[in-house]
């Protein structure tokens, strides 16, 4: 009952006719779009899934992440730009701001 309520209420802001009962073909939509957006979305899992061995998928003592190593060198002994700089203060000051005053602003 609050559906309708909440439907006749939008009806009489928008001044626009609005249907109480489904169609048939948004129905149908709906659940195609459930069922095969899910059916798409696994195809990758499982094609992966079945791609290997059964031992090796149940390989617990087998680590399956490798080591992976960076070295960060820099290309030059150059100072790094004012701009660069300045433009980050004005980012991570509009940041702060954003996390402390907005929340203080809605709760006073």
């Amino acid at each position: 009952f609050v559906a309708v309520h909440i439907l006749n209420q939008l009806s009489e802001m928008t001044k626009a006719e609005l249907p109480l009962a489904l169609d048939a073909k948004a129905v149908v939509e709906a659940s195609l779009m459930g069922l095969v957006v899910p059916l798409i979305a696994a195809i990758l899992p499982i094609r992966r899934a079945l791609g290997t061995d059964l031992n090796d998928a149940l390989d617990i003592t087998r680590n399956r992440v490798s080591a992976v190593t960076v070295t960060v060198t820099r290309a030059a002994d150059e100072p790094v730009p004012l701009p660069l700089v300045c433009g980050a203060a004005v980012m991570a000051t509009f940041g702060g701001m954003i996390y402390y005053l907005m929340p203080l602003a809605l709760v006073s």
